[in-house]
């Protein structure tokens, strides 16, 4: 191990040990001969908040005294670390860039909130193959109130500088909450999830542990989530209007480094606006012409996609066996993707992919999404599909789906990067919106530009994923820094791409709770395929060898080693 190996695996130790929801999602459970604990929340307080600013201080100030490698691994190591420590990553570490700002603008939202994090790190993400593996569950279930403590906190601290989280996302916190709480205890998904697991690993005694379990529940978790919603209604009484980040305090100032920090981009959002405006027009253009060629003509967009989407045999059918459907039609496509794509890439993941049914219960809050294999190897990449959003859709969208999240996108980039010949695990593990969700809508477009897609309608529907991030370019942007209302943001997206009016308010939605990050998909998305254009006439393999092979990087890092690859002048 170098010496900047040595810091960057020290800062992901301490970053991991402040967040360690996101070492149970990522299954990292030691960095070097260090062992992260397993039986630990996050701190949502401010006071946890200053710890992690504390941190990155101290790093950055000791990142000083190692000297700047000139070449090869280490010096992208030296540069990644030194992007971390200056605009930050994971969400939570700001960096000093954004020291100014208030740590988590929105501690409780119906998507990111502390809540979904408490919820997905213990049910979904926390392993249990020993009885010490339960106890030290059971240790994180009793630090609940303590952590709900810390959450009223920081609501009321920001509310006092004027920072409240649109209305609608705590009331639907609120909603989400309260569900959770009235369930019988021995029905609390946090039970539930405990006892399969349990079972699986055939622990003895494991009534035992279920009952404990039960019991914190029913004496300590669900009178502390019944203290918080009273407070998180109080607040949501009192906001006003919905309103994007320009609203609040320094908040033109704030949502440009929210902007940057999701994009790892110099763009600003007025250059962000204008790009996006263009690239509508163009993916619009694109698409009325790919219609044009089936013989459907026109210029409403909404009104092509009726089209091939209102007839029966565009849709699933309904009840158990449109659902059984998807399924099928999911796990046939995740295959033959990672099958026929063996050829386009010298490196492939040795993890497996698993796909994954979103049980019943959680689909009307849980969306689909991947989950990287543990870094232990104790479970494969999780590709967790919603059956019911996907039922709903016509079946030409599900190709796209599980491109992006599996092979080739989310499963192989992120498992790839996992088994990295590199020796710093803060390498391996560290992730950038921009280019994770980059590399994935790049990967949407493989199955079709290398043969492997020839459907028509299947490539329409890819075009309109693509159109859905374009148009959150200029949503995102309009909604935080021009003024536009919830009605605008949720107009804009239906009449630009053509769907529902719920489907259009979701996205809308999703970019007053979180600002900047639906911008880091077309962003990343086009630095990625400027990149593959500078590869013109090179194997493709040697594309993917140069973007895949130093894990999750800055887009502006991205760049510069495409440049010395390109050169040959990466050692």
């Amino acid at each position: 191990m170098t010496a900047i190996d040595t810091f960057a695996d020290d800062l992901l130790l301490r970053m991991l040990t402040l967040r360690p929801d996101l070492a149970a999602e990522m299954g990292v459970t030691t960095v070097g001969n260090h062992r992260l604990p397993q039986d630990m929340l996050p701190d949502f307080s401010d006071a946890g908040g200053a710890a992690a600013d504390a941190m990155m201080a101290d790093a950055s100030e000791r990142l000083k005294q190692i000297a700047r490698p000139s070449s090869g691994e280490d010096a992208i190591t030296h540069r990644v670390v030194r992007y971390v420590l200056e605009d930050g990553a994971f969400s939570f570490f700001r960096g000093r860039s954004g020291h100014r700002f208030v740590d988590t603008p929105y501690p409780v939202n119906h998507l990111s909130g502390f809540h979904p994090i408490l919820v997905l790190m213990l049910s979904r993400d926390h392993g249990i193959r020993t009885p010490d593996d339960a106890e030290a569950y059971l240790a994180r279930l009793a630090q609940i109130p303590r952590a709900c403590a810390g959450v009223e906190d920081a609501l009321e601290s920001r509310a006092a500088r004027g920072i409240v989280a649109p209305r609608f996302t705590l009331l639907a916190s609120a909603a989400d909450m309260r569900s959770f709480a009235v369930d019988p205890p021995a029905q609390n998904v946090l039970v539930t999830s405990l006892a399969a697991k349990l079972h699986d690993a055939r622990i003895p005694n494991s009534e035992t542990f279920v009952a404990r379990a039960a019991r914190l529940l029913e004496l300590e978790i669900v009178p502390a989530y019944t203290r918080i919603v009273a407070l998180i209604e109080e607040l949501a009484a009192g906001a006003g209007e919905e309103r994007g980040f320009w609203s609040l305090p320094d908040g033109a100032a704030h949502y440009e480094w929210l902007f940057r920090a999701s994009t790892t981009s110099n763009l600003s959002p007025d250059e962000a606006n204008g790009i996006g405006r263009a690239e509508v027009a163009h993916v619009q253009a694109t698409i009325r012409d790919r219609f044009a060629a089936l013989g459907i003509h026109g210029e409403d967009i909404a009104a092509l996609y009726a089209q091939i989407s209102d007839a029966p045999s565009y849709r699933y059918a309904r009840g158990g066996t449109g659902r059984a459907a998807v399924w099928s039609d999911a796990n046939t496509l995740m295959r033959r993707f990672e099958s026929a794509t063996l050829d386009l890439f010298n490196t492939r993941p040795r993890a497996a992919l698993d796909l994954v049914e979103i049980p019943a219960t959680l689909e009307d809050t849980m969306h689909t999404h991947y989950t990287p294999p543990a870094a232990d190897g104790s479970r494969p990449g999780r590709f967790s599909l919603n059956i019911a959003l996907a039922q709903g859709n016509p079946r030409w969208e599900l190709a796209t789906l599980c491109a992006h999240e599996g092979t080739p996108g989310h499963h192989l980039q992120l498992a790839i990067a996992q088994e990295l010949p590199i020796a710093s695990v803060f390498r391996r593990t560290v992730v950038f919106d921009a280019y994770i969700e980059g590399w994935a809508k790049y990967a949407e477009t493989i199955p079709e530009t290398h043969g492997l897609l020839d459907d028509p309608h299947a490539q329409l529907g890819r075009l309109r994923g693509e159109l859905y991030s374009t148009v959150n370019l200029v949503l995102d942007t309009g909604v935080h820094t021009m003024g536009w209302s919830r009605d605008q943001a949720r107009t804009f997206f239906r009449d630009n791409t053509g769907v529902s009016e719920d489907f259009a308010g979701v996205i809308a939605d999703r970019s007053f709770v979180t600002p900047g990050q639906l911008c880091s998909y077309k962003v990343g998305m086009m630095k990625f395929l400027a990149a593959h254009d500078r590869f013109r006439g090179r194997d493709v393999r040697d594309f993917h060898d140069c973007v895949l092979g130093h894990g999750a990087l800055p887009l502006s890092v991205l760049d510069d080693v495409v440049t010395a690859t390109l050169s040959g002048s990466l050692s």
